[in-house]
């Protein structure tokens, strides 16, 4: 800093000490007689010097080693009062745009098709907006467990089959930072509660189902949605769209064995559920939380183990049709 008499253009005061100044001066407080009432104390005065201009940026490079690269992203659920299981969907719906944004610094309709490009496998969607067309599913996915015994979300995860890149996780824990509001709808302006997502390091151990073990048993830990509308105009089940067949049907395009598999789905304790709704299907902004399907408890038995994670149906991008395994006893 160069201290100039004459104030200009962007310099700011500073008090700096007289050539003459004693080590009592310098050391005097604010409170000393000799200092209270005077604007500019004595063997001080005022000079003015204009801030140094801060150099540019320079990438560093690190020695530390590259750490590994995450597939699987973990939340631990904060709330006072708990979502619940048929919302699953609206949540991770909320959270996928903050992602989306944190990403692009700003909304998917107002990026380019090159930022669209880069965000592919955050959105599930190609840059011109259609469905991103790969059987493997490679995008992204959002769900939510529970504690059935306590009747509360315990978890909320974020997968996919290839690893994140560090854009993609920094993006993903930014989107944490803020809660995340549990109404929907018309309650939405009425209810005030919401969840808190506080990050899990890699040393907490993955959810069974996520941990790369084989299970033979599988039970649905959110409602499984069929894919299609499984009856007809007469209410009942179209022939070969039972949720038994699209079941078995998603299994064999994931590249699962269905030989000598045992589905069994409870009819008897089924739920209305929230689903996914794109927007290019909307018909008004309220109708992506007014879309509502019934949903199912389904069991899986395979005739030999196999890992996971498993989630199948309509929404299985957005935390529905999500199976954990049964440990054998």
């Amino acid at each position: 800093c160069v201290l100039e008499q004459n104030p200009s253009s962007g310099s700011v005061p500073v008090l700096v000490p007289t050539v003459g100044a004693t080590l009592e001066q310098v050391q005097a407080v604010t409170d000393d007689p000799s200092v209270k009432n005077s604007t500019v104390p004595p063997g001080a005065l005022w000079l003015h010097a204009k801030r140094p201009v801060r150099p540019p940026a320079r990438l560093r490079r690190s020695n530390l080693k590259p750490k590994k690269a995450k597939q699987l992203i973990q939340f631990a659920v904060g709330s006072r009062v708990s979502p619940k299981p048929q919302s699953v969907v609206v949540l991770a719906q909320r959270f996928r745009g903050r992602v989306i944004r944190e990403f692009l610094g700003s909304s998917w309709q107002t990026a380019d098709l090159t930022q669209r490009y880069a965000v592919r496998l955050l959105t599930g969607k190609e840059a011109d907006g259609s469905p991103l067309q790969d059987d493997r599913h490679p995008h992204t996915r959002f769900g939510m467990l529970f504690d059935e015994e306590i009747g509360k979300a315990t978890r909320f995860l974020v997968w996919r089959n290839q690893p994140f890149t560090d854009d993609e996780e920094h993006a993903i824990l930014n989107a944490a930072e803020r809660e995340l509001e549990i109404a929907f709808g018309k309650e939405r302006a009425k209810s005030s509660w919401t969840i808190r997502l506080v990050p899990l390091n890699s040393q907490v151990q993955a959810p069974s189902g996520f941990d790369a073990q084989s299970h033979r048993q599988w039970k649905s830990a959110t409602f499984y949605v069929p894919p299609r509308y499984m009856y007809n105009r007469r209410g009942r089940v179209k022939q070969g769209e039972s949720p038994e067949e699209q079941i078995r049907l998603e299994l064999v395009r994931q590249g699962y064995d269905v030989t000598d598999l045992v589905i069994s789905v409870d009819y008897q304790a089924t739920e209305w559920v929230q689903v996914h709704r794109p927007r290019r299907m909307r018909r008004s902004q309220d109708e992506a939380t007014n879309a509502e399907r019934r949903g199912f408890r389904v069991s899986l038995t395979f005739a030999k183990p196999v890992s996971g994670p498993i989630s199948l149906g309509h929404s299985s991008h957005f935390g529905l049709g999500l199976f954990v395994a049964v440990e054998s006893s």
